[in-house]
């Protein structure tokens, strides 16, 4: 529920019609709430657009965002949390990404709920997290275009439709289009406030290179690999339980060991088709096995890479951050069975053979 409820009236009606008013009975309840704050969310956005969209509107990114690329489950989070301790880069928290259209006008909102604000633990790997840590803003896009893979979670039935929106590659232009302008605008709304560079976070961008290129020709993107093994199990841990939470069609879900191979490899078919399209010097690739093991290492390097600014002044936050998290201790998995692996092997050649992965 949280991922839709900052959703409009009207986009919260239209998304009604196009899944049939099908729920579950059980998620009635949360049906219910996200209709109450359909019609708040509308009249706050109101009240944001005439105090704050002239404004937004004329916000230039003028610094080029740093994208982290990377299926779920490779190491995304740690990197973006390592790197938002640089206090000259900015991502979206998850008050903004839940609040896309109102999070300015409801700022009053988000300071007394962060002063209260007890840390909580994701189900999928007890990470903690608060309201305003960094989130991924496909949440935020997709509530805003009703464009994103992540309605599928909400509404399995209809997950086909959704996943259109990986790579965009069956997509028309005309929704293309109102995509990049949702988006855009959601960015220049992260800049009016912070007035840092973008740091962004969300896996399915692994699969849109062409189209952030479209957006932001001079961006710098930093991929982030692990072993196929490691991502298919914890990533069949997350659908087993952030994902079939999000649902509102019951905890019974489609083929899910089917959907997460599909989806790993159609991502990753889109990222190795348009990474040669990246400029020379915008792209590094890096390892969670890197990153665990020398996570200064490879903090480094990145910043020598991109040549940021000052890492001898943030490498104090950096070991900071790495300390209050060391007690964390990974999620512990059975062995993959034989006949799964060798389907991996198949299905997901592509990362086994490009990384170098062991099968």
């Amino acid at each position: 529920m949280d991922s839709i409820i900052g959703i409009l009236k009207k986009d919260w009606f239209n998304l009604l019609n196009k899944n049939r008013c099908q729920f579950h009975l059980s998620a009635l309840p949360k049906v219910w709430i996200v209709t109450i704050y359909s019609f708040k969310n509308t009249k706050d956005k109101k009240h944001e657009d005439v105090q704050f969209g002239k404004a937004i509107n004329e916000t230039s990114i003028d610094q080029p965002p740093v994208f982290i690329l990377g299926h779920w489950r490779s190491g995304t989070t740690l990197l973006q949390n390592l790197m938002v301790q640089d206090a000259n880069f900015v991502s979206p928290n998850i008050f903004e990404c839940r609040n896309p259209h109102t999070f300015l006008v409801r700022q009053n909102i988000f300071e007394h709920r962060r002063a209260k604000a007890v840390a909580a633990t994701r189900p999928t790997d007890n990470v903690k997290i608060r309201i305003d840590s960094p989130a991924e803003e496909e949440f935020a896009v997709g509530v805003m275009s009703l464009m994103t893979p992540l309605l599928g979670w909400v509404f399995p039935k209809n997950r086909d439709h959704y996943e259109r929106y990986l790579t965009f590659s069956e997509v028309p232009e005309s929704e293309i289009n109102t995509w990049k302008t949702h988006y855009l605008y959601f960015l220049k709304k992260i800049t009016y406030k912070h007035k840092k560079q973008l740091l962004l976070k969300s896996p399915v961008n692994t699969a849109r290179v062409k189209l952030l290129l479209d957006l932001f020709p001079k961006a710098k993107f930093i991929h982030i690999h692990r072993h196929p093994y490691d991502v298919y199990r914890s990533t069949l841990k997350m659908y087993r339980t952030a994902v079939v939470r999000s649902s509102f069609q019951g905890k019974k879900q489609r083929y899910i060991e089917d959907d997460i191979i599909d989806h790993y490899k159609r991502m990753h078919q889109a990222y190795f088709a348009e990474r040669s399209l990246i400029p020379d010097g915008q792209l590094l690739e890096v390892s969670f096995s890197q990153l665990e093991q020398e996570p200064m290492g490879v903090l480094r390097n990145i910043y020598d890479y991109y040549a940021f600014p000052n890492f001898e002044k943030v490498e104090a936050n950096f070991r900071n951050y790495l300390e209050q998290n060391q007690s964390y201790q990974k999620n512990i998995y059975e062995p993959l069975p034989e006949g799964l692996k060798k389907r991996l092997q198949t299905e997901w050649a592509m990362a086994f053979e490009n990384w170098g992965y062991k099968s």
